[in-house]
Parts: structure tokens; sequence; C-alpha cells
């Protein structure tokens, strides 16, 4: 497994042994490590739990406790309450 926020892409230890599994984990923006912007690179691992949409375990819910916090509009603003 890697973490990705301290990653460096010579951290990979390339060529990957036949059958064996890679994991990533970045929580943060791919801005901070913006080699996770590219299919090319994300393609390298068999597992993601990233930011990203198309990660196997998107994180952008990781800190929500049920559907009633997702679902909740307590936080919502109009545009003129926004725009003040």
């Amino acid at each position: 497994m890697f973490y990705g926020t301290l990653m460096k892409l010579y951290d990979l230890p390339l060529p990957r042994p036949e059958g064996q599994l890679w994991a990533l984990m970045h929580e943060e923006s791919p801005k901070n490590n913006p080699v996770f912007s590219y299919k090319s690179m994300m393609e390298l691992f068999n597992v993601t739990s990233t930011f990203r949409q198309e990660s196997n375990y998107p994180l952008s819910t990781q800190f929500l406790r049920n559907q009633a916090q997702l679902e909740t509009k307590h936080f919502m603003k109009t545009a003129w309450q926004k725009n003040k």
C-alpha cells in the first residue's frame, strides 16, 4: 500500500512483481502531488482510494457519519446570502 501524500515516483519498485497487488491512498488534492492527475499513473494501482471520482473507494464522503448528513440543507445558502 502506498500513501500518496509522501510518495515520489522513485518510490515505486518497478517493475511490479507478477501477482503483487498495489493500493494507493491519497486523501489530499491531486494538486499536492500532480502525478495522480494522470490516468497512466493511476492505472499502476489495482485499488485506489482518492478524491477522484474514478477511485475504487472515493474519499469525498469519508467523514460523513450517515446519509442524513449528506442530504442535509443545514449549510446551504442562497446566492444572495453568499454574495453579501
